[in-house]
């Protein structure tokens, strides 16, 4: 997803009920996932299996394409991942994907997230701290996550949470009086960035 993108996490949740949660193949976990006492991978330099589980459940996964939303929403497919903007066609819709697919094309952007957050960050990380970032870059994008990067980079960890937790993606509505104003924030993605954010929230308290 990039930035100013309409986030759908929560509008699958609601609108598609059939969800694929199963797990990935023993080759993609070792990929994308950092294994628990592992005594060769530092902390907070490969997501974890329960920050991987995490990511999984905040963005949900369909084994098909869809719109994000009824009425403004774009097609996507598999756990988040962008089709293209506008919504989908009846072909599309139509389409069904295999859980092989979701699970490479999870593995990729996945990999693409940790290779930002790694690039921009240089300071010392815990897990908890890096999965959080991980999470954030997948769902935001470079683009959308490069602030918040950044201000990690410095050390500044309550000044990144702080931002975390203000940069809620809505999209745009017409009001009675015709105006365009933006949307409420979405509940699902305030309870996702407050949980992205609490581990800098803590490590700043430090």
């Amino acid at each position: 997803m990039k930035a100013g993108e309409i986030i759908g996490f929560e509008r699958r949740r609601k609108y598609n009920r059939k969800k694929y949660h199963g797990p990935l193949t023993a080759a993609g976990i070792r990929a994308i996932v950092r294994p628990q006492n592992h005594a060769n991978i530092a902390q907070g330099t490969k997501l974890s299996p329960q920050g991987l589980d995490a990511l999984k459940r905040r963005e949900g996964t369909c084994l098909r394409y869809y719109n994000d939303h009824p009425k403004d929403g774009n097609c996507t497919w598999g756990t988040g991942f962008l089709a293209h903007h506008g919504p989908c066609t009846p072909a599309e819709l139509a389409r069904r994907v295999s859980p092989a697919r979701v699970d490479a094309e999870l593995c990729r952007r996945v990999l693409d997230a940790q290779r930002v957050v790694r690039t921009m960050v240089a300071v010392p990380l815990t897990q908890e701290q890096y999965d959080a970032l991980v999470s954030f870059t997948y769902n935001t994008g470079f683009t959308g996550a490069g602030r918040v990067l950044a201000l990690v980079k410095t050390n500044k960890f309550s000044e990144a949470a702080a931002l975390m937790k203000s940069g809620y993606v809505t999209g745009k509505t017409k009001g009675p009086d015709g105006k365009i104003g933006r949307t409420p924030p979405l509940k699902g993605l305030i309870v996702r960035r407050n949980e992205e954010a609490a581990p800098f929230e803590a490590g700043a308290r430090q």
